[in-house]
């Protein structure tokens, strides 16, 4: 149960519902670490808090990255990673803006997202719960390209066990033929059993 004193403070903000993933203010940044402290609240990631005792499922983390990724942005590598199958969050948030500029945006900056000048082709990107972010099996051929070997095998494994057929990580990785570390990414997808 959130104490009294929570609550009040809470009542001050546009809609705080504690049960739904909220991004406290700037100014009320160092309250929210305090109520994390005492155990009221859990990070979801970068300063979006949560009730602690909600689970963050794939719609709550759908809706931690709604408050951070800037509009028309496109989550990427290790983030998209995190939306599918959950875990710890890294940042920054490896984010594209299709059709628009790789530059940051104000609202991105301080660490929490970067910009990546290689965009996904729309065939490589899905809506989950508002987010765009890039197809499992886009997701893991990137995981297994830009991350170290043991943490991308753990993901694309991850990945495999909610659905993730190896058939569709094969079709991904020879559609990206060519593109940056694609052969290095193929050890890493065979030792996670994503190749068939």
């Amino acid at each position: 149960m959130v104490p009294h004193e929570l609550s009040s403070r809470l009542s001050a903000y546009a809609a705080p519902d504690v049960a739904l993933p909220w991004l406290p203010p700037a100014a009320e940044a160092a309250e929210a670490h305090r109520w994390v402290q005492l155990g009221l609240l859990q990070v979801v990631v970068g300063r979006v808090v949560v009730a602690a005792d909600v689970e963050v499922d794939l719609p709550v983390r759908a809706r931690a990255l709604r408050l951070l990724v800037p509009p028309g942005c496109v989550v990427l590598g290790s983030a998209a990673a995190w939306l599918h199958v959950g875990g710890r969050a890294v940042l920054p948030l490896p984010l594209a803006r299709p059709g628009g500029p790789a530059r940051i945006p104000r609202r991105g900056r301080g660490g929490t997202v970067s910009m990546s000048a290689a965009v996904p082709p729309p065939e490589d990107v899905l809506d989950v719960h508002g987010v765009q972010v890039t197809t499992p099996a886009r997701t893991a051929v990137d995981v297994a390209r830009s991350c170290e070997a043991g943490p991308a095998t753990a993901l694309v494994r991850r990945l495999l066990d909610l659905g993730l057929e190896a058939a569709a990580v094969e079709e991904q990785l020879q559609a990206m033929r060519g593109s940056r570390n694609v052969r290095s990414a193929r050890a890493v997808l065979d030792a996670a059993g994503a190749l068939r």
